[in-house]
């Protein structure tokens, strides 16, 4: 049972002296820790109960909380609920807010390229559908949205985001091929989203510029963008005139290569100089008149390229085994994810992926002929074992007329005439009349030669670059 308290009294001898300062310290640590106001002098850490009020204060040391520093238990209790449960709720279905925020956010505090804000996302208009687990295709010629290095978001069964590694685009089923980093392409695949922006590689922390027909990257560490330029000009894709001013910026750098040389450009943003091809060129500005490709003086001669043959080249060797970076001619259906670069170099176009010999597509290596099909994983290769190579005569008149490309002809002997006869005399005797003459009899010659006809030759192993 609880009683009142009662504040010892003071007295005149010693012990009833200490009895009375004992009384008055008492005064003193309850006005410390309780009463109608708060204590002048509080420590962080403190606690007051305010008769007055019926609560319990928490003394933070921070003026700017609460009263003088001083915050209601039950309310501070309350908001840290409130904060607790919020960080739950924003750490979604990962195990920590760190583990959520390590999936958005660098080191630095920056947002990731893999993870932009919704709106950075433009969504692809056009059909697109699964090629491989690498590569998915889209109707139309794209090249110029599916640069190497843009983003790419891909709704799928396991939806997520990547980045474009190559495309290439078939005239025939008017179709671009994209390869595709960072995320496997599954056969469910129903839409694709590119970045806004160009300037995002996802995986690899580069960037690369939107700019019709040319490869670009950026070098995060120099800060400075090179453009990869087919030709210097002819307003075709790829040249320097063709650039359109919009996508170049200030001390751009282009690399182009004419004539047997590579050329070093850096775009001066204010130049209105005079065109003066090759040293001044004028983009493709639309009007503005502002803006010159200067040459700089690094041009060099650009020597062949030492065992870089492309994709496609077919090279007899002298051994029984294919080299490195080839394959051999033998008609085998070879898996396109892996061979991107010669898939993209001799598919003979959806049109004539029924028929073709070689250079088709199909879902079954084993029984490639009879499982044709333009979206299948794999690429069947040209067959020239025992095969002697003619060149394909085109639109040549009178001379391997009407030849398709790529086909086959067996062996033939043009059609030719021999000339010869015999004599055989004969004698006869009719009735009483006796005569004499000749008549005519058919010969023939013995069989000569082998089972087939050819000209001299040697056996060499034909492959077929990747």
């Amino acid at each position: 049972m609880s009683q009142a308290f009662r504040k010892p009294v003071s007295g005149e001898t010693k012990f009833g002296q200490l009895y009375g300062l004992l009384g008055d310290s008492l005064d003193a640590v309850r006005s410390h820790f309780s009463g109608t106001a708060f204590p002048a002098s509080p420590s962080a850490g403190q606690l007051c109960y305010r008769t007055d009020r019926g609560g319990l204060y928490l003394f933070t040391d921070s003026q700017a909380q609460g009263e003088g520093g001083w915050i209601d238990v039950s309310s501070a209790s309350s908001l840290f609920s409130s904060t607790r449960t919020e960080l739950t709720d924003a750490r979604g279905t990962a195990a920590s807010l760190e583990a959520r925020l390590d999936v958005a956010l660098n080191d630095d505090g920056t947002l990731k390229g893999n993870a932009p804000a919704s709106d950075w996302w433009n969504s692809e208009p056009d059909a697109v559908a699964w090629a491989s687990g690498s590569m998915f295709t889209v109707v139309g010629d794209k090249r110029a949205i599916y640069l190497p290095g843009r983003a790419l978001k891909l709704t799928q069964f396991v939806s997520g985001t990547g980045h474009v590694e190559s495309a290439t685009y078939d005239a025939d089923a008017d179709r671009t091929s994209v390869v595709v980093g960072g995320i496997t392409v599954d056969t469910d695949l129903s839409a694709v989203e590119f970045g806004q922006e160009p300037g995002n590689m996802p995986a690899h922390g580069h960037a690369v510029a939107a700019v019709d027909g040319l490869q670009a990257s950026l070098d995060s560490k120099a800060q400075a963008r090179f453009l990869r330029c087919n030709t210097l000009i002819g307003g075709s894709a790829g040249a320097l005139d063709a650039i359109p001013r919009a996508g170049i910026a200030a001390d751009d750098l282009a690399v182009a290569v004419s004539g047997g040389a590579l050329h070093i450009y850096r775009f001066d943003a204010t130049s209105t100089a005079a065109e003066s091809e090759p040293a001044i060129i004028k983009p493709d500005d639309a009007g503005m008149n502002l803006g010159r490709w200067i040459l700089q003086q690094m041009s060099a001669l650009l020597l062949p390229a030492a065992n870089t043959p492309p994709p496609g080249l077919i090279a007899h060797f002298a051994s029984k085994n294919a080299p490195i970076g080839w394959l051999s001619c033998d008609g085998k259906a070879v898996e396109r994810s892996t061979y991107t670069a010669l898939d993209a170099a001799i598919y003979v176009g959806d049109a004539n992926n029924a028929t073709a010999l070689w250079g088709y597509r199909c879902t079954d290596p084993e029984h490639a002929s009879t499982s044709r099909d333009t979206t299948g994983a794999h690429l069947v290769l040209p067959d020239l074992r025992g095969e002697f190579i003619r060149s394909w005569s085109g639109l040549r008149p009178g001379v391997d007329a009407n030849r398709v490309f790529g086909s086959a002809q067996a062996q033939q002997i043009q059609s030719h005439t021999h000339t010869g006869g015999a004599q055989v005399k004969t004698n006869s005797t009719k009735y009483t009349d006796n005569a004499s003459g000749y008549a005519s009899a058919t010969t023939y010659t013995g069989y000569t030669g082998g089972d087939e006809t050819r000209p001299r030759n040697m056996a060499l192993l034909a492959c077929i670059k990747y």
